[in-house]
């Protein structure tokens, strides 16, 4: 089964690697070199247990994954490309300068825009629920702040916070079923928080990173 999901997300991208510097500054390694116009950025996400996947998005092969991980953000060339891994095979257009996160889970893609504005004085916490059915929520691992009330199954939401050091857990029901270990969150820093299983059983959280 073949199928594509589009879906509005937010995601702080690391918008400051594309800023154009002058031609003498990047010569002498003080800044990345842009990436070439019309690119865009993408990256794996597989849902569910499985060896790592191998998966090409045009003519770029993407790094491989294992379940309820997230790879690196790679430099694409934008426009109308054909995603292949494993049983999947579809076509999306992957607008410039923006950020995607493509999501494998049943033979199917789910590709979610990650872009938004970057906010370098909070931290971005990015919420994926890739449970096969009901809602979920996010809060502090004591479940005593709510973070989302109630995100619906593959999708995803965000929200800047204080950087601090803190631990999250995932509301299904009600209850807390499962958290993350205490992080300490970076000023600057974006967080993919990945709620995954039957009922949320699995909370993991990994920090962004872009593959130059």
């Amino acid at each position: 089964m073949i199928a594509k999901t589009i879906s509005a997300a937010c995601l702080v991208a690391a918008t400051l690697l594309a800023v154009a510097v002058p031609a003498s500054a990047q010569g002498d390694g003080l800044y990345d070199e842009p990436p070439p116009p019309g690119s865009a950025f993408v990256r794996i996400l597989a849902a569910q247990s499985n060896p790592p996947l191998s998966a090409t998005v045009g003519d770029t092969s993407v790094t491989p994954v294992t379940a309820r991980d997230v790879a690196p953000y790679q430099i694409i060339q934008g426009g109308v490309l054909s995603v292949r891994a494993g049983d999947v095979q579809m076509d999306t257009e992957f607008a410039a300068m923006r950020y995607y996160s493509v999501i494998l889970h049943d033979g199917i893609a789910t590709v979610i825009d990650d872009t938004l504005e970057a906010n370098l004085t909070k931290s971005t916490i990015i919420f994926y629920t890739l449970p096969a059915n009901d809602a979920m929520g996010l809060s502090t691992a004591d479940g005593k702040t709510s973070v989302f009330q109630a995100v619906p199954a593959w999708s995803s939401a965000s929200v800047a916070v204080n950087p601090i050091s803190i631990a999250f857990g995932v509301n299904h029901a009600g209850e807390v079923v499962s958290s993350t270990p205490t992080i300490q969150l970076e000023r600057g820093g974006v967080y993919s928080i990945i709620a995954s299983g039957t009922e949320a059983e699995s909370l993991t959280i990994n920090k962004n990173t872009l593959d130059k």
